[in-house]
């Protein structure tokens, strides 16, 4: 690079980093005003310093401590509500009520600090290698600099959010062929040399880094379904994984080498990856993460790690393999009819009642792999008139759907089915009532006789927590949320309840008479005082903990697939 070249390379940088002049690195002694004559003696200062890096690797560990003091999160600035969802993330997976230790805030702390680490290495171990030794020290500067700016990789927007100053998050992937484009192009640019690409060129232009090195992942990554699956064995080592990973601006966990190696720690890991522009499969677009032979989460690159509606069949295939395999196939299966009613809205077809019946989950959940619903769910319904497509699921007249308490305590007798949490009042009967889409508190009733005799759903929690008899819900199918019961002394009236869609208390239950039909239990299940599992004969699954301290025959435990714990009498089933 000659001389002018140089100069013009030092006002680009002016132009981008507008402060840069005045930053104590820079100006720290000398005259502001003289910018450019300082910014270059900073970038020549830098360029010697890069350069005595590449002959001795002690000048990277001193870099790196400099740049870990300037740039890592400190302890004390990570913000106190991280902890609260850290523990609420614990509580949501079945382990209990966390208490924040000091010695817990410190391991949480650590894992933020090195995660951080680990992930700003990967760029400093690249810009102070010989991988870049063909670029120019603004360059890379450029680079670096907007590389600490970048936030989380929006796959919907093709974008990246803006870093937040304090940031917890890791710092973004580096996708080296990316990188070095960026480079390649940025000082073509200040060469008056043509890019061949005019969106390309005006992004250059405008000097913003994360526009640049973000429209290049997109050319480089252009996906296709093409593809193979990798398996990383249990016990391996976690490198292969956490390398293969890098560069793709994954939410995936696993992108960090402690959380690989806890994963390989407890079960095999799949990843299926398609080809990437060199033709190579290379590109990571779904995982599967085991737990001994059981399969722990399914992971994709859509929106809330949701597997893409193209790779679900990819997906699907591959379940064949797994023992478990029954629990995911209702999420791939409501992935592809999803996917079928969202094609449907986007073409303007008219939905009919089963599709609607599906989209607003008023028999089963539509389970995804994501940790969000999928927001195709959303996106449809907020488009749609709401107490139409109830009409339609239940064929009654519109004057019939209740959307407001005001609406539904006005007509109690003739309202088919209400849209939000249903609170109970005193001497109210609720004669044709199907459907509660939201929860429904029959918290102060001990017997609900003639109150609901047509209810079939309740898509969230039902609270009957002082209902000592069951009969009058011959009708209900389906609890979306908790099902509380827990002075129920029979279970005689819910013959039909088929699926409870998160936890289960049936505590004062000695026997299972009148459960019959139940299939599913979300999460986790309390019989504490049950003492046969007769009549549970097609119960096949239990997302979490089950309790059973008071049965005395468990032989017939082995038939149930138990995610969590097994509480028994005198000792616990792992």
């Amino acid at each position: 690079m000659n001389d002018k070249e140089y100069v013009d390379a030092i006002r680009f940088i002016d132009k981008v980093y507008k402060t840069l002049y005045k930053s104590k690195s820079v100006s720290f002694g000398k005259n502001v005003y003289l910018k450019f004559d300082n910014i270059r003696s900073y970038l020549d200062k830098m360029d010697l310093i890069h350069r005595k890096a590449l002959l001795n690797s002690k000048y990277v560990d001193m870099i790196k401590k400099l740049y870990y003091d300037k740039y890592i999160i400190k302890r004390n600035d990570i913000p106190r509500q991280y902890y609260y969802n850290y523990i609420e993330r614990l509580k949501e997976s079945g382990y209990g009520n966390i208490v924040l230790t000091n010695d817990l805030k410190k391991q949480i702390q650590d894992d933020v600090i090195n995660n951080q680490k680990e992930s700003l290495d990967v760029w400093l171990d690249f810009l102070f290698s010989d991988k870049s030794i063909e670029y120019t020290i603004w360059s890379k500067f450029w680079a670096f600099q907007g590389m600490l700016k970048l936030g989380k990789y929006n796959s919907e927007t093709k974008s990246f959010n803006k870093r937040r100053k304090n940031s917890i998050l890791r710092f973004a992937d580096l996708n080296e062929d990316a990188l070095k484009l960026s480079l390649e192009y940025i000082e073509r640019f200040i060469k008056k040399k043509s890019l061949d690409d005019d969106k390309l060129e005006k992004l250059v232009k405008s000097g913003s880094f994360e526009c640049v090195y973000g429209y290049i992942i997109e050319q480089i990554n252009a996906y296709t379904d093409e593809g193979v699956w990798v398996k990383y064995p249990k016990g391996s080592d976690p490198l292969p994984l956490v390398k293969s990973l890098q560069g793709y601006n994954l939410d995936w966990c696993t992108i960090g080498m402690k959380s690989a190696s806890d994963h390989l720690q407890l079960g095999d890991f799949y990843i299926f990856y398609t080809k990437d522009h060199n033709g190579k499969f290379k590109v990571p677009r779904a995982a599967i993460r085991m737990v001994d032979n059981n399969i722990a989460e399914i992971r994709g690159i859509g929106e809330g790690q949701s597997i893409e509606p193209q790779l679900e069949k990819i997906v699907e295939s591959k379940l064949n393999e797994f023992p478990n395999k029954d629990i995911y196939y209702k999420k791939v299966k409501d992935m592809e009819y999803l996917t079928h009613i969202y094609n449907l809205h986007k073409a303007g077809k008219q939905l009919s009642a089963y599709n609607l019946r599906f989209l607003y989950e008023i028999d089963n959940t539509i389970d995804g792999f994501g940790y969000d619903k999928d927001p195709r769910i959303k996106e449809i319904i907020d488009s749609r008139n709401i107490k139409e497509d109830l009409a339609t699921i239940f064929n009654c007249s519109i004057e019939l759907i209740a959307t407001t308490e005001e609406e539904l305590y006005s007509n109690p007798e003739n309202i088919v089915c209400y849209c939000g949490d249903l609170k109970y009042k005193d001497n109210v009967v609720f004669s044709k009532l199907k459907c509660v889409m939201g929860k429904a508190d029959f918290s102060k009733l001990d017997t609900i006789m003639g109150i609901v005799p047509e209810l079939e759903s309740v898509t969230d929690t039902f609270y009957g927590e002082k209902l000592k008899t069951a009969k009058g819900l011959e009708n209900l199918k389906y609890i979306g949320g908790s099902a509380l019961f827990d002075e129920l002394e029979s279970a005689a009236g819910l013959n039909n309840l088929k699926l409870i869609g998160w936890s289960a208390y049936f505590n004062s239950l000695t026997d299972l008479n009148g459960l019959d039909s139940l299939i599913s239990i979300r999460w986790s299940a309390e019989f504490n005082s049950l003492l046969s599992l007769d009549h549970l004969e097609v119960l096949k699954y239990i997302g979490g903990n089950l309790h059973v301290e008071s049965l005395e025959d468990t032989s017939k435990l082995n038939q149930i697939n138990v995610g969590g714990t097994t509480y028994i009498k005198d000792q616990k089933k792992l």
